[in-house]
């Protein structure tokens, strides 16, 4: 394929146990947004947490706005 046997041995590896960050590390989302449902509970809270950490702008779909609040400004406080 396109893809040369260095380059293919130089991809990580990800399992069911590999985390949002793991997979989110090293890449830069800057000027990049995303829409993430869910995102103010469970797995959706580690998507908006590494996506906002590689710099991507979120907006966070969620059925309590005031629980999706609180989820914003915890992330925000630990991303600037």
């Amino acid at each position: 394929g396109f893809i040369s046997k260095y380059k293919m041995s130089n991809l990580k590896k990800f399992s069911a146990k590999s985390t949002a960050l793991e997979v989110i590390e090293d890449h830069d989302l800057r000027g990049y947004e995303a829409i993430v449902t869910g995102g103010s509970d469970g797995i959706g809270v580690e998507t908006v947490r590494a996506l906002a950490k590689a710099g991507a702008r979120i907006v966070v779909g969620a059925r309590n706005l005031d629980k999706a609040n609180e989820v914003i400004k915890k992330i925000r406080g630990e991303t600037g």
